[in-house]
């Protein structure tokens, strides 16, 4: 295993610790949730799934232009999404977990105003305030800011050390596990195509023929109606940017808290 390869497992690791500290006794098929989540809206999965791509997209695209995470790199090693969620949704209705990139680290000093900017993003589609998150008796400070949604029972993680990851998960959505698949995939953009929904029993990942459409849209939330958008504002990879291999996250136990950030209003 590359230096490389294993700074990126290590951040992956570190993430999945934070959203394990955060579940429940699982529900096979349905979630990881002590109670079943009824969405006030629910769309189709594959809507779901579209809307969610696009979302992380934007908050990338918003991370490396305002707060110079660099370039978003494709997770290789790892599965790009999950159908698995810290919420339990009802017998016809699935979520998936989406986190396809990472990129360069957010400086300590721009961290709240990063998390502002998120929210700004995520309040007109229905978000909760941000909660945070930190992993103590670490070898570093890492750190999560985690946004709930309360109509869907979706979320937007942000988290970062020396490498910055987010993740979306779709919320309860209508169908079954994978229903449609690769459709809703399309607006992810080719370079940012790898490991998908490993591991599964393929060998290779079934993605769009297509490329992704060229005009841009505004994300709605992940589990709300909308209709089918594009995303245009993912960075091109430039030279001399940040890469998600200069990470270094710990793997160290894990002592979470959680608190509400308290300059946000």
């Amino acid at each position: 295993m590359t230096k490389k390869t294993r700074k990126i497992s290590s951040l992956l690791a570190t993430l999945g610790v934070i959203m394990a500290a955060c579940a429940r006794t699982p529900e096979p098929g349905h979630g990881e949730g002590d109670e079943t989540f009824s969405p006030t809206r629910a769309v189709p999965l594959v809507e779901a799934r579209r809307n969610a791509i696009q979302l992380e997209l934007r908050i990338q695209d918003l991370l490396t232009r305002e707060y110079g995470v660099g370039v978003w790199q494709p997770i290789d090693k790892r599965p790009q999404v999950r159908a698995s969620s810290t919420v339990t949704c009802l017998d016809d209705q699935v979520t998936e977990t989406w986190r396809f990139a990472t990129a360069g680290p957010i400086k300590d000093s721009q961290w709240r105003q990063a998390v502002e900017r998120v929210y700004k993003i995520l309040k007109p589609l229905g978000y909760d305030k941000p909660g945070v998150r930190q992993i103590r008796n670490s070898r570093s400070n890492d750190h999560v800011a985690v946004f709930n949604h309360p109509g869907t029972g979706g979320r937007v993680e942000i988290g970062y050390d020396k490498a910055t990851l987010v993740s979306v998960n779709t919320g309860c959505a209508k169908g079954e596990t994978w229903e449609g698949w690769p459709d809703g995939t399309e607006v992810l953009p080719e370079h940012l195509r790898t490991t998908g929904r490993a591991p599964i029993d393929l060998d290779q990942e079934i993605w769009p023929t297509a490329a992704p459409p060229s005009d841009s849209g505004q994300p709605q939330t992940p589990g709300s109606p909308s209709t089918p958008q594009t995303n245009g504002n993912t960075p091109a990879p430039s030279p001399g940017t940040a890469s998600p291999g200069q990470a270094g996250l710990s793997t160290g136990k894990a002592n979470l808290t959680s608190s509400r950030f308290p300059y946000i209003p």
